[in-house]
């Protein structure tokens, strides 16, 4: 008998439907071995790690304390996302990008590989890959495990258009081939072609900085806005407290870091709280110092070591002055040409620019010679360095001839002119007072050479996100350096687009070749000959005028603010950036007694010894 809408068991149809659902069984288990195998490590790969270089931090350092501190370029952070829109600016590239670990990172004095997420290494026979162990213990600020499924999503979200970031998707597709997951704490990373350098494009470049947990399918066309102030987890010491939009920011010490088992970490990141705060005008910044609201004060601008570090917190020893050379790379720092604008077509005008740019006399008015001049794009970087370029100085002569080559004759107010133009350009630049007053004297000889220069003060980051965008005719300004130049994100043509940073707009076909070869060297002697040639080339195209180099940290601080001995390493740039994992930062700790001390000899008026420590350990010979 049939029942009306079923079928019997016993129909032909369901035994059929059973024997193959038991053919189709015994089928995945004789294919599984091969479809569903995970991915097999290479045989004879040599496991590397180094915990024997010198530490470098002191075993004096105490834990504690909140760090009261200002941002350095009077203007409040625009995000703190480390990719996409304005995600380049200072506190998101120092403190948050440089807070988040690589899986390996160089020693800041030996420049040897050492462990970071990764506990050991091994490099691939094909010159394009290296295999990584990742420590087992390394977490997100968060509390989740760090894994190789983050190594692999990162690379994934990194090519995603929806981040709006160019420079990240062109890099994550055109640098990288693939990130392949052994098992939960083994990865290896390839590169489409072999590099040389491999530890440093695939084991410090690579940040898997980018949480599976966290952002997976939360990455859609509304990223930029979503996540904008939506503090993410990192892997370094510290993480985002408190955001006071204008105000402040607060960032606070991840509690049981598991970074302080690497010896190469511990005795660093001391203090608990760092606390942000925002003066707008560095005078401000530098009387809350003075007056004890926060802890230090950055005296690298010569005015402020020589002229205005005085006064009675100082000669009674209340507060410390330490100058520390370092011996680091340096990337550009100067006058930036965009050459969209139609005046800078021509490249005999951009030469006459850098003529007009009297940097020496400024040098010696208003920097006391402290700094030295910049020549080329990239500076202290060895063989890398283009030793013959020298930057073009002040001539009127120069300039004369140049502007005549292309027609142009002197006019009103003894500007050059060429029918109804004139050689008058606006310069962006952050507001400073010191550098105002530096470009003040820049115009006033620029006159003599026929150049009108104008200054044009913003807030730096309105400054910095208008340089990004394209949209100024001469940027002051800077950009970062890694311990290998990196020219594709500066000086190729593929970023010659807004939102990027080759903010000159550079396109020009045979610099792009010469960086290609750099990018596709395979050995240090032609990537070293390659990245010469690209200095070369972009000292031919005339787009930056270099200013200055700046060998030296200089801060002044509160006597409870404690550093070893030297007080930073050969590579240390800002030695208050704490976060700052790429300079090896860091190493300073607060000292609550000495603090007390302080308090209490400042009531009764006893005083102690002036302080001044200048280090040349790491001064170059």
């Amino acid at each position: 008998m049939k029942m009306r809408g079923k079928e019997s068991v016993n129909s032909p149809t369901i035994r059929s439907s059973w024997r193959g659902l038991v053919f189709s069984l015994l089928c995945i288990v004789w294919v599984a071995p091969a479809a569903f195998a995970a991915e097999k490590l290479p045989e004879g790969l040599k496991w590397l790690s180094n915990n024997d270089d010198p530490v470098f931090a002191s075993p004096k350092a105490k834990k504690g304390g909140t760090l009261y501190t200002y941002f350095s370029t009077q203007a409040f952070p625009l995000t703190l996302r480390i990719v996409g829109p304005d995600s380049n600016g200072s506190f998101a590239n120092q403190l948050l990008y440089s807070g988040q670990l690589p899986l390996v990172t160089r020693h800041p004095n030996t420049g040897k590989t050492i462990p970071a997420l990764a506990k050991e290494w091994a490099y691939g026979a094909d010159g394009r890959s290296m295999y990584f162990k990742i420590d087992p213990s390394a977490k997100w600020s968060d509390g989740k495990p760090f894994t190789a499924d983050d190594v692999v999503f990162t690379l994934k979200m990194l090519r995603m258009k929806e981040i709006r970031d160019p420079f990240r998707n062109s890099q994550a597709e055109k640098e990288y081939e693939k990130v392949v997951k052994f098992d939960t704490h083994t990865v290896a990373i390839f590169t489409h072609e072999p590099k040389t350098n491999l530890d440093h494009w695939i084991g410090q470049q690579f940040y898997p900085m980018m949480a599976r947990h966290f952002f997976e399918g939360k990455v859609d066309k509304n990223f930029v806005k979503k996540f904008n102030w939506k503090p993410m987890p990192g892997t370094g010491p510290y993480q985002v407290g408190k955001v006071q939009k204008g105000k402040r920011i607060t960032m606070t010490r991840v509690k049981n870091w598991w970074g302080e088992k690497n010896r190469y970490f511990k005795n660093r990141f001391n203090a608990d709280v760092i606390n942000y705060k925002l003066y707008r005008d560095e005078e401000v910044a530098f009387e809350a110092f003075m007056k004890g609201d926060v802890d230090h004060a950055w005296l690298t601008r010569p005015v402020w070591w020589h002229d205005k570090a005085k006064g009675e917190i100082f000669d009674k020893g209340y507060a410390h002055k330490y100058w520390m050379y370092n011996e680091r790379e340096t990337g550009p720092y100067g006058m930036f040409l965009n050459l969209d604008l139609p005046l800078f077509k021509d490249v005999n005008v951009r030469h006459a620019f850098g003529y007009a740019i009297n940097v020496d006399l400024v040098t010696e008015k208003l920097i006391y010679g402290d700094y030295e001049r910049m020549n080329q794009f990239f500076e202290g970087y060895g063989p890398y360095t283009q030793t013959g370029i020298k930057a073009r100085e002040f001539s009127v002569e120069k300039v004369a001839e140049l502007m005549k080559k292309s027609g142009w004759k002197r006019g009103s107010g003894g500007i050059w002119q060429k029918g109804n133009q004139r050689f008058s350009v606006s310069v962006n630049v952050g507001k400073s007072p010191q550098i105002e007053k530096r470009l003040e004297v820049m115009r006033e000889e620029a006159k003599k050479a026929g150049l009108d220069l104008k200054i044009s003060p913003k807030d730096s980051a309105a400054a910095f996100k208008a340089a990004r965008e394209k949209k100024f005719e001469v940027y002051y300004g800077a950009q970062t350096s890694e311990v290998i130049p990196e020219p594709r994100q500066y000086l190729h043509s593929e970023f010659a687009i807004p939102n990027s940073n080759n903010f000159s707009n550079i396109n020009d076909k045979k610099l792009d070749g010469l960086i290609e070869k750099f990018v596709r060297a395979t050995n240090p002697e032609e990537e070293a000959e390659a990245m010469r040639s690209v200095l070369k080339r972009v000292h031919e195209i005339g787009s930056f005028v270099g200013l200055w180099v700046v060998p030296f940290d200089r801060v002044a601080v509160w006597r409870w603010i404690r550093f070893p001995t030297p007080p930073g390493n050969k590579r240390s740039d800002q030695v208050m950036n704490v976060p700052n994992h790429y300079q090896h930062g860091g190493l300073f700790w607060i000292d609550d007694a000495v603090k007390k001390e302080t308090r209490a000899a400042m009531k009764s008026g006893k005083a102690f010894k002036p302080v001044t420590i200048i280090d040349k350990t790491y001064k170059a010979q």
